[in-house]
């Protein structure tokens, strides 16, 4: 179904709280969309990778950034625990959702 990385996550650092990131994301339980604000308004697009909590990368893609925001279609998730690693310009954010 993907593949598989091996990274240690911790999910209660303050490196890893959606707050510490500078990311938001909502609405949290999602339903089929998730939006993400970064904050970055000069931003075009971002990098964006979506994890299970075993690690498989179940959706990569770059998407527009829209008034320092994106959208998500998270509609084919299923329920479950994820995270969300989004790169834009370069600068890493870090979010945890559920589904």
């Amino acid at each position: 179904m993907g593949t598989t990385h091996d990274w240690t996550l911790i999910l209660d650092s303050p490196e890893t709280q959606n707050g510490g990131s500078g990311v938001k994301t909502w609405p949290n339980p999602a339903g089929d969309l998730l939006f993400v604000s970064t904050g970055m308004t000069d931003a075009i697009t971002a990098s964006c990778r979506i994890f299970n909590l075993y690690g498989q990368l179940l959706f990569q893609d770059n998407l527009p950034v829209v008034d320092g925001g994106i959208q998500l279609a998270v509609n084919e998730l299923p329920p479950g625990f994820y995270v969300l690693f989004t790169e834009v310009e370069e600068r890493p954010l870090i979010a945890k959702f559920v589904k």
